[in-house]
């Protein structure tokens, strides 16, 4: 009945039995979230509704760690846009709090070294937002090689094709 002592202590166990399953759950849902964040090559950084850090990956870190000495733990609740100044980005961050937008621009970082990025930032359910970023620097500078190897192919096409029309 109510008052049996077994029965509340067997309700009590199987109570706790559940805590400790969904505990469990919520620890390998987190060492599953933390690990797959960790090997991203992108950079990410969780904001709050302040802009304030929230969260990083080891990307983000090692991205940003020459121009402002960021190590893990340090940035938490810092406002990205004092550990990351880009005249760009506060508006990209304002941008994103408009529904269903998601930003993208190509910032550059101040160096040395300069980088590119590209940025997106997502609005979060809680109110704050993800920026993620991705370092294009490479992809441009091969980019220019590309333009730059037309142009000089181009340019000495020319030369002897002119060269042979006017004889």
């Amino acid at each position: 009945g109510a008052g049996d002592p077994g029965g509340l202590a067997m309700s009590i166990t199987q109570l706790s039995e559940e805590l400790s399953r969904s505990v469990e759950e919520l620890a390998r849902e987190r060492d599953r979230f933390g690990t797959i964040l960790e090997t991203m090559s992108e950079a990410v950084i969780a904001l709050d509704a302040h802009h304030r850090v929230h969260l990083i990956n080891r990307a983000a870190q090692e991205l940003l760690a020459p121009q402002h000495q960021v190590v893990e733990g340090v940035v938490e609740g810092q406002r990205v846009t004092s550990m990351i100044r880009i005249p760009a980005l506060p508006d990209l961050l304002e941008e994103a709090r408009e529904e269903g937008a998601r930003p993208t621009a190509e910032l550059l970082l101040p160096g040395p070294p300069q980088r590119r990025v590209m940025a997106q930032v997502s609005p979060r359910p809680s109110g704050g937002s993800l920026l993620v970023m991705h370092d294009v620097t490479a992809l441009r500078k091969l980019e220019t090689l590309r333009r730059d190897f037309v142009a000089n192919v181009s340019h000495e096409h020319r030369t002897p094709v002119s060269v042979v029309m006017l004889n």
